[in-house]
């Protein structure tokens, strides 16, 4: 239970309203700060997946694969200075009032009310959105590295053809670009082979354009495929944390708008 100076400062009864206002601001300083940890989170996590998956786009592929990069970096300062902003304001209420809406919010006396502020939410599910979109643009990859520990898809001869200088965050290295004798798909073997001397590869089962990476190994596929899982998981747990504050907020918009036609 809040403490009975923030209880009836709640809106409608009369109570403080500086009480009211800075349980708001501790809430909304402690959801700005867990929108900048989670992009640092997904950030992170989304520069080993371009490292190893993004190296190779061009054109308009690249360019949509960096847009979550440069929201996320966005949302990095911009929880942290939203955080700060809110401390100063916190600073300048009394400190019997900051005390009183600590001892509140730890009672969990507005766990039950949305964050007043649209900017938090709507940063949350931006995050929420960049690291859904890591395991969805993983998944291709994942699925092929499945296949080849489950001795899945046929085998198939690659063609090198060409060599070339693929960059990440680890630096540069030459990988080697070709097709496949039978589908003539073009696929990149990453690594430096020989070029025209054809060897027996395993042809991926999720094709994703021009430049798919074939499996170099079962060690590389487990490699894969645990990156993969790690990914999924993390969406899958941010996922569920937010999608019932989703319910809640919207059960409540729901009812704002009945009780105000009803008014």
């Amino acid at each position: 239970m809040g403490s009975p100076e923030l209880r009836d400062g709640r809106p409608g009864s009369g109570g403080s309203p500086d009480a009211v206002k800075a349980l708001r601001l501790l809430r909304r300083r402690r959801e700005w700060a867990w929108t900048a940890a989670s992009g640092l989170i997904g950030l992170v996590a989304y520069s080993i997946v371009g490292a190893n998956f993004f190296e190779n786009l061009t054109g308009t592929l690249y360019v949509i694969s960096v847009i979550p990069m440069f929201v996320l970096l966005a949302l990095i300062p911009a929880g942290l200075v939203a955080a700060v902003v809110d401390t100063v304001r916190l600073h300048r209420l009394a400190p019997s009032t900051r005390a009183s809406a600590s001892y509140a919010l730890l009672d969990g006396a507005l766990d039950d009310r949305p964050p007043r502020h649209l900017a938090v939410g709507l940063s949350g599910w931006l995050v929420l959105g960049c690291l859904v979109l890591i395991p969805v643009a993983y998944l291709p990859r994942q699925v092929d590295a499945v296949a080849y520990l489950a001795g899945f898809g046929h085998q198939d001869t690659f063609i090198p053809v060409s060599h070339r200088q693929a960059c990440g965050q680890d630096g540069c290295s030459t990988v080697t670009d070709g097709i496949l004798k039978e589908t003539g798909e073009d696929v990149t073997w990453s690594a430096r082979v020989t070029l025209g001397r054809p060897f027996p590869v395993r042809a991926p089962v999720w094709l994703t354009g021009p430049g798919t990476e074939l499996v170099l190994s079962a060690s590389t596929a487990a490699g894969t495929t645990i990156i993969g899982l790690y990914f999924e998981i993390t969406a899958a747990v941010m996922a569920l944390v937010a999608i019932p504050q989703a319910r809640c907020r919207l059960a409540r918009l729901r009812a704002r708008i009945t009780a105000t036609a009803a008014s």
